[in-house]
């Protein structure tokens, strides 16, 4: 059984309790989540240290943890690549569009993002 992850956003949760959403993320660090227990923590900042990747931990002051989901599935490749059906369900509305979603991940990752990069996509149910 997977453990329970913290998944961080720098933005609202856009996603109603019951409902689909979905999220990309760089790299490779998400790609083993396929049915992950994951509480789901909207950030104003990036993370203040402490133990804010803690499930059992409590949050830095910069990380309100908002509702939990489960991993439904997991799809990774390259950015440019990702398909529209995948992003349908973003947790932040305006990433729904290529274009919102270039952006979103540009303010998320910095010069480390670009088209080309390798992320993973999760689709997972808001339980709570």
């Amino acid at each position: 059984m997977l453990e329970t992850r913290v998944l961080h956003m720098l933005h609202d949760l856009e996603v109603d309790v019951g409902q689909k959403g979905s999220t990309v993320r760089l790299g490779t660090k998400w790609l083993n989540t396929r049915n992950a227990e994951l509480i789901l923590c909207v950030c104003s900042d990036r993370c203040a240290g402490g133990s804010c990747d803690d499930p059992n931990g409590t949050s830095c002051v910069n990380c309100t943890r908002v509702g939990t989901a489960k991993t439904i599935f997991t799809w990774y490749g390259i950015f440019r690549d990702i398909p529209a059906r995948t992003i349908e369900y973003e947790h932040e509305r305006r990433s729904r569009k290529y274009g919102g979603l270039v952006e979103s991940m540009r303010k998320a990752y910095g010069d480390m993002f670009n088209e080309w990069s390798p992320v993973v996509v999760m689709i997972y149910r808001r339980m709570a």
